[in-house]
């Protein structure tokens, strides 16, 4: 199933290495927060729901909202993680913590940015991506408070 064909993207929430959106589930009618990522291939022997965690974690803090999704496209490029949608309160201090993460990091990127998509590409590949769920496998939250490798 596309994603597009489970959420409705109704509302930017952030852009840049993270772009999120306020969503609603179209099967309830709940409200969401869908998180888009370039990523790379996982790394084997390790579940995609995990590593797509432990990737987003090191490039932003950890969302907001019990997470209910994570995982790649097919093809591995695009990384999403959804999440229950979190108090406004919750939602704006996340927001607020991602923007001053991502300002403290551009010095080290010398003006290049890892991400090359621009929001209506990342929108462009969010209408096209897979979300099957990965495995039938749950989030083990000790194992997503791992470092990575």
């Amino acid at each position: 199933m596309k994603l597009t064909e489970k959420y409705e993207l109704v509302e930017p929430v952030t852009s840049g290495r993270i772009n999120s959106f306020i969503a609603r589930n179209l099967t309830n009618s709940e409200q969401a927060v869908v998180h888009l990522f370039e990523c790379t291939k996982v790394k084997g022997g390790q579940s995609a729901a995990v590593w797509v965690m432990q990737a987003f974690r090191c490039i932003a803090p950890s969302p907001p909202g019990l997470v209910t999704e994570a995982g790649t496209s097919e093809t591995g490029t695009l990384a999403y993680v959804i999440t229950l949608m979190p108090s406004l309160a919750a939602l704006r201090a996340w927001v607020k913590t991602y923007k001053i993460s991502t300002e403290t990091t551009q010095g080290f990127d010398d003006g290049k940015s890892t991400s090359t998509a621009s929001l209506g590409e990342v929108m462009r590949q969010a209408i096209d991506l897979d979300v099957e769920p990965c495995g039938g496998q749950t989030l083990d939250s000790a194992a997503i408070d791992q470092e990575p490798a």
